[in-house]
């Protein structure tokens, strides 16, 4: 009877380990899934905008308070990077994607590019707004002209949170009309600092042009005056040696 309840326990034990066994691969399988999925994510979004936020899938409440909580970013950033570091995703691309994570987490957490974006996540937000007249200032406001102890007021000053809040709520639609506006403002950004940087190329490579004429045009006038030297050295030459015979 020990016999038998010792065997039982063993199989219960095996099937047991076969459970986990099967559980455990089922989880590796659904991790890798992820994995993929994304970097497939990653890519597709860097396809259509460089924003950061969007990158990052951060919060929403970013086109609300234009806050970014830096703790946050790196809890985010850490998950996302060792989901797709090319060490533990087999995705032929996951390098490419982790990179992407980084220089978006980077420029969050600079404070001049982090205030850059903001500025721009304002402009497209108001310029939506404005388009479908929605009013978000409080309605006891100070008048834009006006001064608070000798300082302009702020233009973050005269908008409700609340109101703004109350708007997304109201039409789901708005939200995704703000970043569409702010992918708007990136590409015209990242085409003016394309065309300054062709630009750029273009002026350098005409001065590199430049200077290799300039250094053709030394060194042919080296020749020359090597070349009329050395033909005034023959005559001198020559004129000695007519001498030498007529003396003859």
């Amino acid at each position: 009877m020990s016999n038998s309840s010792s065997t039982k326990t063993s199989s219960n034990n095996n099937s047991s380990s076969t459970e986990s066994d099967w559980e455990k691969s089922l989880r590796l399988e659904s991790n890798s899934f992820n994995q993929e999925k994304e970097v497939d994510r990653i890519l597709k979004i860097h396809k259509i905008t460089e924003n950061p936020v969007e990158l990052l899938e951060l919060s929403d409440d970013f086109y609300v308070d234009f806050q970014i909580d830096l703790n946050l970013l790196k809890k985010v950033y850490r998950s996302k990077s060792l989901l797709v570091h090319p060490d533990k995703n087999k995705h032929p691309r996951a390098g490419e994607a982790f990179e992407l994570m980084k220089q978006a987490s980077n420029w969050l957490e600079d404070k001049e590019q982090r205030s850059g974006l903001i500025s721009m996540a304002k402009e497209a937000r108001a310029i939506v707004f404005h388009q479908e007249r929605i009013n978000v200032k409080p309605k006891d406001q100070p008048p834009k002209t006006s001064y608070l102890l000798g300082e302009p007021v702020k233009e973050e000053e005269l908008i409700d949170i609340g109101l703004v809040k109350a708007e997304f709520k109201k039409n789901p639609k708005l939200l995704f009309k703000v970043k569409n506006e702010l992918r708007k403002v990136l590409k015209s950004l990242q085409t003016r600092n394309e065309i300054r940087q062709k630009n750029e190329v273009s002026t350098k490579t005409k001065e590199l042009e430049l200077a290799g004429k300039e250094r053709k045009r030394k060194a042919d006038e080296r020749i020359s005056e090597e070349k009329m030297e050395k033909d005034a050295g023959d005559w001198r030459s020559f004129q000695k040696n007519l001498k030498k015979k007529k003396k003859f």
